[in-house]
């Protein structure tokens, strides 16, 4: 198969159809659901989890991290809808985002030590069947020597990134002790930032 490249004109026929695609389905929406009130469905959303949303974002900010468990969890759209019902003033913003920061780190925190546990040698055993061939984890691990740190800061604001960068840094012979403080930076940040997007 020959791949075309793209051209400015190819770009701006996918955008508007984008654009019409958006037209039709929000017309068909007001066609065949006038009686949906978005606010509504969020207010009975919000009285229905009530206390509980604290729990279950806990929960959910916890296992985001864990090493694979985290690429099936989807973390970033619980912490908007936690968002969401604190700002339909059920819970506390201040207190969800203290219990997902701390969770998360906590996630960080056993998937690191998971990895550490496990050892290169999990990884060498295993990779093969995943395409991580024992090249490419060396490559991983000599990155993680010169730039781990920051890969953990920011790994959080990547979906991919966030659930296995743990993982990696403590199977890879990173320091707890370099480890800890950018985790708790990132997961503070990213957690923040999505928890008060949401409300």
């Amino acid at each position: 198969m020959i791949k075309v490249p793209e051209t400015k004109k190819g770009k701006r026929l996918t955008l508007a159809g984008i654009a019409v695609a958006a037209v039709v389905i929000f017309f068909l929406y007001k066609k065949f659901f006038p009686e949906l009130d978005l606010q509504t469905l969020l207010d009975e959303f919000a009285n229905f989890l009530g206390p509980w949303t604290y729990l279950v974002i806990g929960i959910l900010s916890f296992l985001e991290t864990g090493a694979f468990v985290g690429l099936l969890v989807p973390g970033e759209t619980a912490l908007l809808i936690g968002g969401a019902v604190a700002g339909q003033g059920v819970i506390n913003v201040y207190l969800l985002i203290a219990i997902a920061w701390v969770m998360a780190f906590l996630g960080d925190t056993t998937s690191f030590w998971l990895g550490h546990r496990l050892g290169r040698e999990f990884i060498l055993k295993h990779g093969p069947r995943f395409g991580i061939s024992h090249e490419r984890y060396e490559q991983v691990e000599d990155y993680f020597a010169k730039h781990g740190g920051k890969t953990v800061l920011i790994g959080r604001f990547i979906g991919l990134v966030r659930a296995l960068s743990p993982f990696v840094a403590g199977s890879s012979g990173m320091r707890y002790r370099a480890f800890a403080p950018y985790s708790i930076l990132g997961s503070g940040l990213q957690i923040t930032m999505h928890i008060l997007a949401g409300y």
